[in-house]
């Protein structure tokens, strides 16, 4: 992965949490605590 592209994800994901509100935080905190155990 480029570092370019790991900081426009992270930029996106931000944009995405300041729209969809607390909702999106709480499925951000579940998909990262998936990814976590995977690895």
């Amino acid at each position: 992965m480029s570092v370019r592209l790991v900081i426009v994800f992270l930029l996106v994901m931000v944009i995405l949490a300041l729209v969809s509100g607390p909702g999106f935080r709480k499925f951000l905190l579940k998909l990262l605590g998936i990814n976590r155990r995977d690895r």
